[in-house]
């Protein structure tokens, strides 16, 4: 097993996701809105998909069942749950798992989060992606799901399931391909950044706007009204330092995290 781990660390596509992401879209969409009309029922469809591969996806499945265990459910849920993920083009579910307890978690303070805001805005809004030391990795938590084939295969294949699933789209159509896979991912990705770059540290220019607070002061981190109600509580993250294998973040009466309605129905 130790070996196995030792080998995964060197497995880093997950590093080029945003590039995959973000260029077909600065190319596409543009050119998307030119061509022709966009109805309501395009922006549901992204809606939906980003709802599934994000919040169903990364937010429940990989982050607080995964990573966090904060509930239990039967294998294949779980594994369901890892599936959808991909596709919101944050990489591996198990190195999603990896950087977010092996580094973040323990150090998020310090300089053994691999995507601290200390390294500079654009570091942890996007960039950490690409420039992070991949050799510093602590894949210890995620060892425990190297025995389950079906989550090392959705490791191991993560990029060419994603690729395959835009390359179906692309044959339905442009609009598919767009609304249904581009676009849910950029807003994953960028709810995720600005969850990373903007919720730990003081930063005044953001805090009206994201509407940023504490309730448990005494460490850098922040909530944030307007990300929580969309990140399935994550946004809620000062609530989540504070309490981490809580399922559900929200603690005050204004505090949304949709999944207090989504884990019970999955949930063991």
């Amino acid at each position: 097993m130790h070996s196995t781990v030792r080998a995964e660390q060197n497995f880093d596509f997950n590093r080029l996701y945003p590039w995959v992401v973000l260029i077909p879209l600065v190319i596409v969409l543009p050119l998307f809105f030119l061509i022709q009309t966009i109805h309501s029922t395009d922006w549901a469809m992204a809606l939906v998909a980003f709802f599934v591969f994000d919040n169903l996806g990364v937010q429940i499945g990989v982050h607080k069942l995964l990573a966090h265990r904060s509930f239990s459910t039967h294998p294949w849920p779980m594994r369901l749950l890892a599936f959808l993920a991909v596709f919101s083009g944050q990489g591996s579910p198990l190195v999603w798992v990896a950087v977010h307890m092996g580094n973040h978690h323990p150090g998020y303070e310090t300089d053994k989060d691999l995507h601290s805001p200390k390294q500079g805005w654009r570091y942890a809004f996007l960039s950490w992606y690409w420039r992070v030391d991949t050799s510093k990795i602590n894949f210890r938590p995620a060892r425990v799901y190297l025995g389950d084939p079906i989550l090392v295969f959705i490791h191991r294949h993560h990029g060419l399931l994603l690729v395959t699933y835009w390359l179906v789209l692309s044959l339905l159509s442009l609009k598919a391909l767009v609304f249904l896979g581009m676009l849910p991912a950029l807003v994953s990705i960028v709810l995720a950044g600005l969850v990373n770059a903007n919720l730990h540290g003081k930063k005044r220019i953001v805090e009206l706007p994201l509407l940023k607070y504490q309730n448990h002061p005494g460490d850098s981190t922040y909530n944030s009204v307007l990300l929580g109600s969309c990140t399935m509580g994550l946004g809620l993250h000062n609530n989540h330092h504070a309490d981490p294998t809580a399922p559900y973040n929200n603690q005050r009466w204004f505090e949304i995290d949709l999944s207090r309605f989504i884990i019970p129905l999955i949930r063991k």
